[in-house]
């Protein structure tokens, strides 16, 4: 029995026994569907790579993917076991709601954010935090694009203060002793990943800024984390930093032009291996000024051979955009190549200086 139809008879069921019964035969079916979760292979439900790398998708039985208000259902079926004591069941249900890509139907969806912060409270286990955090990561792109006004009267009006807050809480900033909360690079990058797309919204880079998570940025770029095994840390880092100057906090951070430069080097090395993923087009307007301001500066030192790496780097990105994805490349592919000119000359104008001051 599918899990949609066991809920359905569930609240139809009479008697104790019957809704028991097609309540276990509802939480059946979102353990099966979520074994399915990783491509070429089954995976075990409660195996944490598949909240991090699973393809979580949902299809009818036509092919199409179904609207956001077919998910109803599950968000009231979640609703109903949230009292219950069964992470595993939540755990599962979130798993299969980030399928959704959305926060749900307009009636559904502040009763779904209030669902998904208490799941990400500190009560709950890490599978059901982390699971929360999978589907609002997947949600980033409609949670980007709404504010408190745009929520339903009846909703709280502190809603999405209060979903920034949790959104600490499920990664676990406040527990500082453990190595895990920093050297977690599949939820980290999860969560850089959701907080760069919030940062499009000039009312959601007040609110992060506001609730911890540039502290929580810096702490990932200050802790030595961003290295080579965790690809797109940089590249994230780079684009949130741009859109929320972190020198506006109070006290401010002022990283020093070196970190940055390696920063920026950095995110243009990991967008060469991006260059398949949406954010990549998106974040070349930030990444052009953030690099312009770090390298093209009159009092910036720079050898011509960083400049010439960072240069080449620049400029493969731009030619695998425009083979893999031109058209989404067109507006922005001038800014990139004028910096790519402006970088070439500076390239010859620190090899000229060079050679002057060794003669």
């Amino acid at each position: 029995m599918d899990g949609r139809l066991a809920y359905d008879r569930f609240n139809e069921a009479q008697d104790q026994g019957a809704q028991r019964r097609y309540k276990a035969d509802a939480r059946t079916a979102l353990r099966t569907m979520v074994v399915y979760g990783m491509e070429y292979r089954l995976s075990h439900p409660d195996d944490e790579q598949l909240i991090w790398e699973g393809n979580l998708e949902w299809y009818r039985n036509d092919g199409l993917k179904p609207q956001s208000e077919e998910f109803d259902w599950l968000v009231d079926y979640l609703v109903k076991i949230n009292d219950d004591e069964d992470d595993e069941t939540k755990g599962d249900a979130l798993l299969a709601l980030s399928g959704m890509h959305g926060l749900g139907s307009s009636a559904k969806q502040p009763s779904y954010i209030k669902l998904l912060i208490h799941c990400m409270g500190p009560a709950r286990t890490p599978r059901v935090r982390y699971a929360a955090l999978r589907a609002i990561s997947d949600a980033r792109d409609v949670l980007s694009s709404i504010n408190n006004d745009s929520m339903q009267l009846d909703a709280d009006a502190n809603i999405l203060d209060e979903l920034a807050h949790a959104l600490l809480t499920a990664i676990g900033l406040n527990d500082i002793s453990s190595s895990d909360v920093l050297l977690h690079h599949s939820r980290n990058r999860c969560y850089l990943r959701l907080i760069f797309a919030l940062a499009r919204s000039n009312e959601w880079c007040q609110r992060l800024a506001s609730h911890g998570h540039i502290e929580r940025c810096i702490s990932l770029l200050d802790l030595g984390t961003v290295s080579a095994t965790s690809i797109g840390f940089n590249f994230y880092l780079a684009g949130i930093f741009a859109r929320i100057d972190p020198s506006a906090r109070d006290p401010p951070f002022s990283p020093d032009v070196k970190r940055l430069q390696t920063l920026m080097r950095n995110a243009w090395e990991e967008a060469t291996k991006l260059c398949h993923i949406k954010e990549c087009v998106e974040a070349l307007p930030v990444l052009v000024t953030a690099t312009r301001k770090s390298f093209l500066s009159l009092d910036n030192d720079v050898s011509s051979g960083e400049l010439a790496n960072l240069t080449r780097d620049v400029n493969w990105v731009l030619e695998k955009l425009l083979q893999e994805r031109g058209e989404d490349v067109g507006i922005v592919s001038p800014s990139v190549q004028d910096l790519c000119g402006d970088l070439r000359r500076k390239v010859e104008d620190t090899r000229t200086s060079t050679a002057t001051t060794d003669s």
